[in-house]
């Protein structure tokens, strides 16, 4: 999932650990909450990785750090269905 634009403003938050996906195809972040990428994030080598708009990459099973925060999921954020086991998802800033 990519976020459709800049929040504005941060989110302090820092995580550090494993970019993971579900069998459905959720990204997600230590096998644990939905991952949402920032605007202008492209999904690319087939589906088995991102590119941010900094020209970053990241793949599957990679170990991360960044900054960003937990929000409520609602029926607003846009999460697949299948995407939103619990009740909050990790947007990355």
């Amino acid at each position: 999932m990519v976020q459709l634009s800049d929040p504005g403003g941060g989110m302090e938050a820092a995580f550090s650990g494993t970019v993971t996906v579900t069998r459905d195809g959720c990204w997600t972040f230590d096998d644990e909450a939905p991952l949402v990428f920032p605007a202008g994030t492209d999904l690319v080598d087939d589906g088995r990785a991102v590119e941010l708009s900094d020209g970053t990459v990241t793949r599957l099973g990679d170990q991360v750090r960044f900054g960003g925060g937990f929000v409520d999921i609602d029926s607003r954020s846009g999460v697949a269905a299948e995407c939103a086991d619990g009740d909050s998802l990790i947007l990355w800033q």
